[in-house]
């Protein structure tokens, strides 16, 4: 049973970390996505949280994957890696189900790349974590997993204070988090925060209920 786990493991984190690759170079060569939004081609792409949390999510896989392939096992900081990792990328699709795709339609949120960064790589990674990763997380890991979401929140909000909102296509707030007004930002991203870690608590919960 333990062989087949870790089998299991070694295969689905070298699919997120095979698929993430392949679906950014798809976006920043703008492949087959056509009609999506909040895509951009070549280095601008890394503007993208989504982006830049599969990317976080799709390296920390394929350290893992490696690791288990030396026969070796996920050591507790390592896991409270990949925990924040999984909880940025389950961001992601918590933020693209319940506001973008509202905001600017589902198809143009799940085509082309858009399926893979914001659908089928966050559901990989949280179901991998939750059902097939062993080990014991360290104290706080819950509230660790808020880093990546924490420091995106602050380049986001700075680059905006400096250079301002700018105008659609050309806005420095292309997830439209600040329509309220730029005084808001703080709110938001307090709030974002906050939902991550909720997030990271619910993962860890679930993980829990799972491997008993």
């Amino acid at each position: 049973m333990h062989e087949r786990n870790v089998r299991i493991r070694i295969t689905i984190n070298a699919v997120i970390a095979g698929m993430t690759a392949v679906a950014w170079v798809q976006m920043a060569l703008g492949w087959g996505s056509d009609g999506g939004l909040l895509l951009s081609v070549g280095i601008e792409s890394l503007k993208y949280f989504t982006v830049l949390s599969n990317i976080f999510s799709g390296i920390v896989s394929f350290v893992v994957a490696a690791r288990l392939a030396r026969g070796r096992e996920v050591t507790p900081v390592l896991l409270a890696v990949k925990l924040a990792a999984t909880t940025s990328v389950a961001l992601t699709f918590t933020v693209v189900v319940a506001f973008l795709a509202p905001l600017f339609g589902w198809i143009a949120m799940f085509i082309g790349a858009n399926f893979w960064l914001h659908l089928a790589l966050p559901l990989a990674a949280i179901i991998e974590f939750c059902l097939f990763e062993t080990g014991e997380l360290p104290r706080g890991a819950a509230l660790m997993a808020t880093i990546p979401t924490v420091l995106y929140g602050a380049g986001y909000y700075i680059n905006i204070l400096i250079n301002g909102v700018g105008e659609w296509p050309n806005t420095n707030d292309w997830y439209g988090f600040l329509a309220g007004g730029i005084e808001t930002g703080p709110i938001v991203f307090a709030v974002i925060a906050s939902a991550t870690w909720l997030l990271a608590c619910l993962i860890v919960k679930l993980r829990k209920r799972f491997l008993r």
